[in-house]
């Protein structure tokens, strides 16, 4: 038996759909699932609360993260992911992939936040 590959659901909706042209992984869904399989807690920016009740009963919270898109040698651009965890771990759920349009705080403090704005400041300049 191979490796199973993740299943990752990217919600099908407008704002997703331009923030994938936008960030350049509209032709490819590979290089969208590699990003979001490489996501890592210092990544983390906000924990929200579901606004579906069962969802929330059922701690299936929202996760927020702010990564980098692109190579490092180029322009990265700073991009919004918001995962929810799906009926198990290994099924997420991506309702947001977009340029992300407002700054970022991340959960914990590291080099790849401060990286990360400084991507935001110059992408937005």
């Amino acid at each position: 038996m191979g490796v199973e590959k993740p299943f990752i659901l990217i919600k099908d909706r407008v704002e997703n759909k331009q923030g994938l042209l936008d960030l350049k992984l509209d032709r490819d869904p590979s290089q969208r699932i590699s990003y979001i399989a490489a996501l890592r807690p210092t990544y983390a920016c906000q924990l929200l609360q579901s606004d579906d009740a069962e969802e929330a009963a059922a701690g299936r919270h929202l996760w927020v993260f702010g990564i980098l898109v692109g190579k490092a040698s180029k322009t990265q651009r700073p991009a919004y992911v918001k995962i929810q965890l799906g009926q198990t771990v290994a099924d997420p759920i991506c309702l947001s992939f977009h340029v992300a349009r407002f700054p970022l705080t991340f959960l914990f403090p590291s080099p790849y936040a401060v990286a990360f704005k400084t991507a935001f400041e110059a992408y937005h300049a």
